[in-house]
């Protein structure tokens, strides 16, 4: 739940330019660009994937999985993530 509040807040620092880049968002928070980048994606995450986590009806194969990399559409989320939808 923390990286997905997280994540949403750096998506709006960004988009309220308090930072020009997400190197440069990352380096004020002493992070490595490349583990901010991956981050961020929790803010990108299909709304129904983000309740199930928010309201804690997730399962820990889905949490699990959210530590990796996923798609950023949320038909690939679906599949990847949840193991519906399109092959």
């Amino acid at each position: 739940m923390n990286a997905i509040v997280r994540a949403h807040a750096w998506v709006k620092l960004l988009n309220e330019g308090s930072y020009d880049s997400p190197e440069e968002l990352a380096r004020a928070h002493d992070l490595h660009p490349n583990f901010l980048r991956h981050a961020i994606r929790a803010a990108f995450l299909d709304p129904s994937i983000t309740e199930q986590v928010l309201r804690g009806t997730a399962d820990k194969a889905l949490l699990s999985k959210l530590r990796q990399t996923f798609g950023i559409s949320w038909i690939e989320q679906d599949s990847e993530l949840l193991g519906v939808g399109a092959p």
